[in-house]
Protein backbone atom coordinates (compact mmCIF):
# COMPACT_ATOMS: atom_id res chain seq x y z
CA UNK A 1 0.00 0.00 0.00
CA UNK A 2 2.91 2.22 0.66
CA UNK A 3 4.50 1.79 -2.30
CA UNK A 4 1.33 2.01 -4.36
CA UNK A 5 0.96 5.33 -2.85
CA UNK A 6 4.34 6.29 -3.47
CA UNK A 7 3.90 5.61 -7.35
CA UNK A 8 0.50 7.45 -7.13
CA UNK A 9 2.10 10.94 -5.96
CA UNK A 10 5.42 10.19 -8.26
CA UNK A 11 2.72 9.87 -11.27
CA UNK A 12 1.32 13.42 -9.83
CA UNK A 13 4.09 14.79 -9.89
CA UNK A 14 5.30 13.28 -13.30
CA UNK A 15 2.07 15.01 -14.61
CA UNK A 16 2.99 18.17 -13.19
CA UNK A 17 5.72 18.23 -14.58
CA UNK A 18 4.55 17.42 -18.48
CA UNK A 19 2.06 19.93 -18.06
CA UNK A 20 4.73 22.66 -17.80
CA UNK A 21 6.22 21.05 -20.51
CA UNK A 22 3.13 21.64 -22.55
CA UNK A 23 2.88 25.49 -21.31
CA UNK A 24 6.91 25.89 -22.29
CA UNK A 25 6.01 24.09 -25.58
CA UNK A 26 3.09 26.62 -26.18
CA UNK A 27 5.26 29.51 -25.75
CA UNK A 28 7.98 28.18 -27.93
CA UNK A 29 10.47 27.79 -25.26
CA UNK A 30 11.59 24.43 -26.39
CA UNK A 31 15.06 24.10 -24.36
CA UNK A 32 12.64 24.50 -20.74
CA UNK A 33 9.91 22.31 -22.22
CA UNK A 34 11.86 19.45 -23.02
CA UNK A 35 13.75 19.58 -19.68
CA UNK A 36 10.18 19.25 -17.63
CA UNK A 37 9.18 16.39 -20.15
CA UNK A 38 12.46 14.22 -19.16
CA UNK A 39 11.41 15.35 -15.66
CA UNK A 40 8.86 13.46 -16.06
CA UNK A 41 9.57 10.77 -17.50
CA UNK A 42 12.44 10.15 -14.69
CA UNK A 43 9.38 10.66 -12.08
CA UNK A 44 7.07 7.97 -13.85
CA UNK A 45 8.97 6.19 -16.76
CA UNK A 46 6.16 4.93 -18.61
CA UNK A 47 5.13 8.66 -18.98
CA UNK A 48 3.75 7.88 -22.60
CA UNK A 49 2.95 11.37 -23.87
CA UNK A 50 5.88 12.51 -22.21
CA UNK A 51 8.06 10.59 -24.13
CA UNK A 52 6.27 11.66 -27.53
CA UNK A 53 6.77 15.30 -27.03
CA UNK A 54 10.57 14.33 -26.16
CA UNK A 55 10.42 12.71 -29.68
CA UNK A 56 9.08 16.00 -30.88
CA UNK A 57 11.45 18.14 -30.06
CA UNK A 58 14.38 16.26 -30.85
CA UNK A 59 13.08 15.55 -34.39
CA UNK A 60 12.84 19.56 -34.43
CA UNK A 61 16.56 19.77 -33.21
CA UNK A 62 17.68 17.72 -36.15
CA UNK A 63 18.42 14.41 -33.85
CA UNK A 64 16.63 11.60 -35.44
CA UNK A 65 17.80 8.96 -33.79
CA UNK A 66 17.07 10.33 -30.28
CA UNK A 67 13.73 11.13 -31.59
CA UNK A 68 13.31 7.34 -32.52
CA UNK A 69 14.08 6.11 -29.32
CA UNK A 70 11.90 8.06 -27.73
CA UNK A 71 8.82 7.81 -29.89
CA UNK A 72 9.70 3.71 -29.28
CA UNK A 73 9.95 4.13 -25.20
CA UNK A 74 6.37 5.94 -26.30
CA UNK A 75 4.41 2.95 -27.98
CA UNK A 76 6.06 0.38 -25.55
CA UNK A 77 4.91 2.03 -22.19
CA UNK A 78 1.57 2.79 -24.52
CA UNK A 79 0.72 0.36 -27.46
CA UNK A 80 -2.57 2.24 -28.33
CA UNK A 81 -0.54 5.50 -28.88
CA UNK A 82 -1.47 6.33 -32.28
CA UNK A 83 0.25 9.44 -32.27
CA UNK A 84 3.31 8.19 -31.12
CA UNK A 85 3.52 4.83 -34.23
CA UNK A 86 2.63 8.33 -36.26
CA UNK A 87 5.50 10.23 -35.22
CA UNK A 88 7.95 6.88 -35.26
CA UNK A 89 6.45 6.46 -38.79
CA UNK A 90 7.49 9.46 -40.03
CA UNK A 91 11.38 9.07 -38.44
CA UNK A 92 11.46 5.94 -40.06
CA UNK A 93 9.80 7.73 -43.50
CA UNK A 94 12.24 10.57 -43.10
CA UNK A 95 15.50 7.66 -42.72
CA UNK A 96 13.91 5.98 -46.08
CA UNK A 97 13.49 2.89 -43.89
CA UNK A 98 10.09 2.02 -45.92
CA UNK A 99 9.12 -1.14 -44.07
CA UNK A 100 9.64 0.15 -40.47
CA UNK A 101 7.80 3.75 -41.25
CA UNK A 102 4.37 1.12 -43.70
CA UNK A 103 4.60 -0.78 -40.04
CA UNK A 104 4.46 2.20 -37.97
CA UNK A 105 1.77 4.29 -39.91
CA UNK A 106 -0.41 0.75 -39.91
CA UNK A 107 -0.21 0.81 -36.35
CA UNK A 108 -0.90 4.40 -35.91
CA UNK A 109 -4.23 3.76 -38.62
CA UNK A 110 -5.30 1.33 -35.78
CA UNK A 111 -5.63 3.28 -33.05
CA UNK A 112 -6.66 6.93 -35.49
CA UNK A 113 -8.51 5.01 -38.36
CA UNK A 114 -10.01 8.59 -39.47
CA UNK A 115 -6.99 10.24 -39.21
CA UNK A 116 -6.07 11.51 -43.11
CA UNK A 117 -2.72 12.73 -42.24
CA UNK A 118 -1.72 9.50 -41.53
CA UNK A 119 -3.64 7.90 -44.24
CA UNK A 120 -2.06 9.69 -46.72
CA UNK A 121 1.59 9.22 -45.14
CA UNK A 122 0.85 5.39 -45.52
CA UNK A 123 -0.67 6.13 -48.63
CA UNK A 124 2.74 7.62 -49.85
CA UNK A 125 5.48 5.17 -48.49
CA UNK A 126 3.37 2.36 -50.02
CA UNK A 127 4.02 4.37 -53.53
CA UNK A 128 7.34 4.83 -53.29
CA UNK A 129 7.42 0.78 -52.31
CA UNK A 130 5.87 0.64 -55.91
CA UNK A 131 2.71 -0.95 -54.40
CA UNK A 132 0.39 1.61 -56.72
CA UNK A 133 -3.12 -0.24 -56.61
CA UNK A 134 -2.92 -0.21 -52.40
CA UNK A 135 -1.56 3.59 -52.03
CA UNK A 136 -4.37 4.66 -54.68
CA UNK A 137 -7.09 2.76 -52.99
CA UNK A 138 -6.15 4.97 -49.43
CA UNK A 139 -6.01 7.96 -51.36
CA UNK A 140 -9.61 7.41 -52.62
CA UNK A 141 -11.14 6.74 -49.04
CA UNK A 142 -9.87 10.47 -47.81
CA UNK A 143 -13.34 12.54 -47.64
CA UNK A 144 -13.98 15.07 -50.08
CA UNK A 145 -14.87 17.29 -47.53
CA UNK A 146 -11.56 16.14 -45.23
CA UNK A 147 -8.60 19.45 -45.02
CA UNK A 148 -6.16 16.91 -46.23
CA UNK A 149 -8.71 16.39 -49.79
CA UNK A 150 -5.72 18.53 -51.48
CA UNK A 151 -2.82 16.77 -50.56
CA UNK A 152 -4.67 13.77 -51.19
CA UNK A 153 -5.47 14.74 -54.50
CA UNK A 154 -2.03 15.70 -55.59
CA UNK A 155 -0.56 12.17 -54.44
CA UNK A 156 -3.40 10.65 -56.12
CA UNK A 157 -2.21 12.17 -59.60
CA UNK A 158 1.55 10.94 -58.45
CA UNK A 159 0.06 7.56 -58.50
CA UNK A 160 -1.58 7.64 -61.71
CA UNK A 161 1.27 9.37 -63.08
CA UNK A 162 3.73 6.57 -62.00
CA UNK A 163 1.54 4.15 -63.54
CA UNK A 164 1.26 5.48 -66.75
CA UNK A 165 -2.19 6.99 -66.77
CA UNK A 166 -1.71 10.36 -67.75
CA UNK A 167 -5.04 11.77 -68.52
CA UNK A 168 -6.45 11.02 -64.83
CA UNK A 169 -3.00 11.53 -63.19
CA UNK A 170 -2.66 14.94 -64.41
CA UNK A 171 -5.74 16.26 -63.95
CA UNK A 172 -5.23 15.05 -60.08
CA UNK A 173 -1.75 16.27 -59.95
CA UNK A 174 -3.31 19.89 -60.86
CA UNK A 175 -4.42 19.28 -57.04
CA UNK A 176 -0.82 20.63 -55.98
CA UNK A 177 -2.29 24.15 -56.81
CA UNK A 178 -4.73 24.11 -53.86
CA UNK A 179 -1.57 24.00 -51.28
CA UNK A 180 -0.86 27.02 -49.60
CA UNK A 181 2.95 27.50 -49.70
CA UNK A 182 4.04 23.38 -49.56
CA UNK A 183 3.60 20.53 -51.08
CA UNK A 184 6.24 18.06 -49.60
CA UNK A 185 3.97 15.39 -49.45
CA UNK A 186 5.26 14.14 -45.83
CA UNK A 187 3.01 15.26 -43.17
CA UNK A 188 4.93 16.70 -39.61
CA UNK A 189 5.57 15.48 -36.07
CA UNK A 190 2.78 15.86 -33.30
CA UNK A 191 2.92 16.51 -29.88
CA UNK A 192 -0.02 15.12 -27.65
CA UNK A 193 -1.93 18.15 -26.08
CA UNK A 194 -4.42 16.59 -24.06
CA UNK A 195 -7.17 15.76 -26.44
CA UNK A 196 -8.42 12.39 -26.70
CA UNK A 197 -6.28 9.93 -28.98
CA UNK A 198 -7.62 8.41 -31.90
CA UNK A 199 -11.29 6.49 -31.22
CA UNK A 200 -10.05 6.17 -27.27
CA UNK A 201 -11.51 7.30 -24.26
CA UNK A 202 -9.18 6.75 -21.28
CA UNK A 203 -9.37 8.22 -18.02
CA UNK A 204 -5.93 8.51 -17.35
CA UNK A 205 -5.93 10.59 -20.68
CA UNK A 206 -8.87 12.50 -20.07
CA UNK A 207 -7.29 13.32 -16.25
CA UNK A 208 -3.77 14.14 -17.88
CA UNK A 209 -5.48 16.62 -20.16
CA UNK A 210 -8.25 18.02 -17.81
CA UNK A 211 -5.08 19.07 -15.64
CA UNK A 212 -3.04 20.67 -18.24
CA UNK A 213 -5.33 22.84 -19.49
CA UNK A 214 -6.60 24.04 -15.92
CA UNK A 215 -3.30 25.01 -15.64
Amino acid sequence: MIRSAERDIERSEADREYCLGVEHGAQNRQAQALSCYQRAVALAPRHAQAHNNIGVIWQQRGEPAAAEAAYRKAVEADPQFGLAWFNLGNCCRQDNRLDDAQAAYQEAMTFMPDDAETRINLAIVLRELRRFDESLALLEEIAPDSLERSKARFNKGLVHLLRGELAEGWDDYEGRLAFETDVRPIATERRWDGKPLGTRSRSEERRVGKECRSR
